[in-house]
């Protein structure tokens, strides 16, 4: 609407709807409102807002849109007049019914990276634009939108490459130093970008970029007490971290309030001050889709499933561009039992934006909802009238494995080739290295993720994935010695280490991964990532070392725990660490009790039920049925699939009898009817621990339609095939084999 009104000042009419339709997905980029404009012949000029450029602008009959920015949205206006008696600049605000007025004379460097401006005039004019806007820094401007377009783009290297031209050029100015922080952020190094985030908050403390990014630093430490005593401070005291100045705010940014409460909720302790923190918000500001999603969460961890989708709605309304909040209110509708109107809701979103060029992540949170949920079908249908609607890089980048998993190889292939055409290149290696690995060709495979590292070489996602490839093709030492290769070259880089330290396990050379840890810890103590695994590695010892060895390692455990508690006292290993603690100290009642809290922070993993299990070998048969029921209540309360079930079901069935399995896992359908990994459970009780053809059967029954649902889960038609086998139906089982052979071609079992 802005851009329209300067638009319109100029005499220049274009069609509103059409441009927002084009440009306007989860609001409007200033980089894609100028690409927009000069591809129609309009010459576009950023500049930062300056009192005597901007005045200079309108008295020579040029408009601007001025972007403003805080923590909680970016909000662009048109300036199209000037009153010079009062100094006031007119202001036309889509939100306003009327012209308003903003004072000419204010200082933008006191808002870093927040108080932009962008005009654009017809073909002929450039010269005079360039001229009035020779004293607003226009190439450090636009240099700045170029980045945020790279960076938007997926585009790492171009993102680089403007930074270091920008660092070479304009070395001392602000907003460059501002983004060479962010540009650091981006490529893991978040010392470095906290260093320097801190010193430009401190020349500029109003500047609300540099606050946001500040925080996102601290986060990216791993570090949940550095980072809820960050929020803490700026909530409740106005202090941000590393910064002199206090925040003159009459109430903190709602945005720092919900990330608080987010912590907070984790407790039970605190779950109650998060929620006088969120309603707080919303009394001040109901439109806020943050402190509702926020508030959704804590209302789903009480029980109250009722109130949560309520919150869950108004988030993805509010915010309605946000998949995050979407996927959240379909998951939370299909744990209530209704599965439909929740995908039907993400159905309605894909509608909503049919019409959007730049909008092809609703299609693909329906699309993967559909096949998550057993509707492959469905989710086939949906794909395919995508691609009839629309063929962006990253729809296309989706349906390629999306259609391999499906077994449909040729549209898999088909929609890659597409990609290759449309010179997409990080979208194309992501895709052809997904389709090749999949297919078990893995020199293909490397080759693409090598080129993806290549042009992404900050980046860690392709790093980590040609390490698992490598180590599949030439065996965990080799991968081991290219992942030393890489730390060595850029050393004290937190993401490479971590690459490193998964690759030591798989050569069994504890000395190597202690020394990794114990550097990080003297270079950081503050990791708090670091100090759980060096906790775990000295736990892993202490349980092999004999009685003298024990006595040594002792207070150095209760050191590293220490040191847990005090980097993150609730997070799930912390727990799990005490846990394993008080069952190498004999304490196994201890240790079910701190296990099971370490189940209720992470449900999903079951290396914390079977370490529960074990421990409550011990306890009187009343206990250990008490530790099922809790047990068990956890998991089914738990999102997502329930991985762990198969291997739980298993551990009934030892200790409490066939039966007693059989009664739990009929539980568990109840509970979750769609679920293949429940499914999968009862399936292989039955044909573990059944009675003959018959319970073959009621497997085979089972099975069946789960495939057709569930057609890439490997376990169930693996399942399937054994069951035909066993009743000697050998044609079937081996056309089921055939099937995962063609589905699954890079599985060597």
């Amino acid at each position: 609407a802005s851009v329209s009104a300067v638009l319109a000042a100029l005499d220049l009419h274009v069609d509103a709807d059409l441009m927002a339709s084009e440009i306007t997905y989860g609001g409007t980029s200033n980089w894609a409102a100028a690409d927009w404009l000069e591809e129609r012949g309009l010459a576009v000029r950023f500049f930062f807002a300056d009192p005597d450029v901007c005045a200079s602008l309108i008295k020579r009959g040029i408009p601007f849109v001025l972007t403003l920015a805080t923590e909680e949205e970016s909000h662009a206006v048109a300036v199209v007049g000037l009153d010079e008696a009062p100094g006031t600049l007119l202001v036309h605000d889509p939100s306003q019914t009327r012209l308003c007025e903003y004072l000419q004379d204010f200082d933008q460097h006191e808002r870093l990276l927040g108080t932009y401006c962008m005009a654009a005039v017809p073909p002929g004019q450039e010269s005079l634009l360039d001229e009035l806007l020779k004293d607003a820094h226009p190439r450090v401007a636009g240099a700045c939108h170029r980045w945020q377009r790279a960076h938007a783009k997926n585009d790492p290297m171009a993102a680089r490459k403007i930074t270091d031209e920008l660092a070479r050029q304009y070395p001392m100015h602000p907003d460059v130093r501002c983004l060479q922080a962010m540009q650091s952020e981006t490529e893991g190094h978040s010392g470095e970008a906290l260093a320097g985030l801190q010193k430009l908050l401190n020349e500029f403390p109003n500047s609300p970029i540099v606050r946001m990014r500040l925080l996102w630093a601290c986060e990216a430490l791993a570090n949940t007490a550095q980072t809820r005593k960050i929020l803490a401070d700026v909530v409740e005291r106005g202090i941000l971290p590393g910064v002199e100045s206090r925040q003159d705010w009459l109430y903190p940014p709602a945005h720092y309030v919900c990330k608080y409460a987010d912590h907070l909720r984790l407790s039970a302790a605190t779950h109650k001050q998060a929620r006088m923190l969120l309603l707080g918000v919303l009394e001040r500001k109901p439109s806020c889709a943050e402190a509702w999603h926020v508030l959704g969460d804590l209302l789903e961890q009480e029980g109250d499933s009722d109130s949560s989708l309520i919150a869950f709605r108004l988030a993805s309304c509010l915010e309605e561009h946000n998949e995050h909040y979407a996927l959240s209110y379909q998951a939370a509708l299909a744990a209530v039992g209704r599965e439909e109107e929740g995908l039907s809701w993400l159905e309605t979103r894909v509608r909503t934006f049919a019409a959007s060029p730049r909008a092809p992540w609703p299609w693909i949170s329906w699309i993967g909802a559909l096949e998550d949920f057993g509707h492959p079908e469905r989710a086939l249908d949906a794909c395919h009238k995508a691609l009839r609607n629309r063929s962006s890089p990253e729809l296309l980048a989706f349906a390629s494995p999306f259609f391999a998993r499906m077994g449909h190889w040729e549209e898999s292939e088909t929609a890659l080739r597409q990609l290759e055409a449309a010179g997409h290149s990080s979208f194309y290696c992501r895709a052809a290295l997904e389709f090749h690995r999949m297919r078990g060709e893995l020199d293909a495979a490397i080759g693409f993720c090598e080129e993806w590292s290549r042009t992404h070489p900050r980046d860690v996602q392709p790093r980590r994935q040609l390490l698992e490839l490598i180590a599949r093709r030439d065996g965990a030492r080799a991968a081991f010695h290219l992942a030393g290769k890489w730390s060595a070259e850029q050393p004290g880089h937190d993401q490479l280490e971590e690459l490193l330290y998964a690759q030591i396990d798989g050569i069994n050379a504890d000395w190597r991964r202690d020394l990794l840890l114990a550097r990080r810890v003297r270079r950081n103590p503050e990791d708090g990532w670091a100090w759980r695994q060096l906790t775990y590695s000295h736990l892993d010892g202490y349980a092999r070392a004999g009685t003298e060895k024990r006595e040594r390692l002792r207070p150095r455990i209760e050191k590293l725990l220490a040191h847990c508690d005090r980097t993150a006292p609730a997070a799930p290993a912390t727990l799990g660490a005490h846990a394993f603690w008080s069952e190498l100290r004999g304490d196994r009642a201890g240790a079910v009790a701190a296990g099971l809290k370490t189940i209720d922070e992470d449900p999903g993993s079951f290396f914390g039920y079977k370490r529960i299990w074990e421990c409550s070998a011990g306890l009187q048969e009343a206990e250990r049925r008490n530790v099922f029921r809790q047990i068990e209540a956890q998991l089914l309360g738990s999102h997502g699939r329930l991985s762990a079930a198969r291997d739980i079901i298993f551990l009934v069935a030892e200790r409490f009898g066939v039966a007693f399995a059989e009664e739990a896992v009929t539980r568990w359908r109840s509970h979750r009817p769609n679920d293949p990994e429940v499914i999968y459970a009862a399936v292989v009780l039955l044909l573990r621990y059944g009675h003959g053809r018959s319970d073959t059967e009621r497997a085979i029954a089972l099975l069946e339609p789960a495939v057709d649902h569930y057609p890439y889960h490997l376990g169930l038609r693996f399942s399937l095939a054994h069951a035909r086998r066993s009743l000697g139906r050998v044609d079937e089982a081996e056309e089921t084999l055939r099937e995962i052979i063609r589905r699954h071609p890079d599985h060597y079992g």
